[in-house]
């Protein structure tokens, strides 16, 4: 599992199976800052400050490892997607693409490529044995 969570102040949780250098939160702050698709963040948290925003998957091991990072995906939480989605609107395209799923796309304005934003959600099995 990997996620950066991206509030006022900087922490992140990573899980794999070898250890990489710690690098300090001004770093990630300056490449995360430098990225076109994700200056949308600020104005976000502006905008809903209850939501909780979390890079997550692979951007996060890029990031740690000083690796390229194509894909960014990001997590928010405690806000619904009806919500998020009206809060995104005036500052990109939102295409509703895993409605069911709570996953969007977002076009940030000025953004040459697409950010995948999801909902927590909670995995339950349904069948039997």
């Amino acid at each position: 599992m990997f996620f950066l969570h991206l509030p006022a102040g900087w922490a992140y949780l990573v899980r794999f199976g070898r250890m990489a250098p710690r690098p300090s939160s001004a770093a990630f702050s300056t490449k995360i800052a430098k990225e076109p698709r994700l200056k949308f963040i600020a104005e976000l948290r502006r905008r809903l400050p209850e939501a909780g925003v979390f890079l997550v998957g692979g951007a996060v091991r890029d990031l740690l490892l000083g690796r390229p990072t194509k894909d960014f995906d990001l997590m928010v939480a405690n806000v619904d997607g009806e919500r998020l989605a009206a809060a995104l609107a005036p500052l990109g395209g939102v295409n509703l693409v895993g409605r069911d799923f709570g996953v969007l796309k977002f076009y940030a304005h000025g953004a040459d490529a697409a950010v995948d934003i999801a909902l927590p959600r909670t995995e339950r099995a349904g069948g039997s044995g």
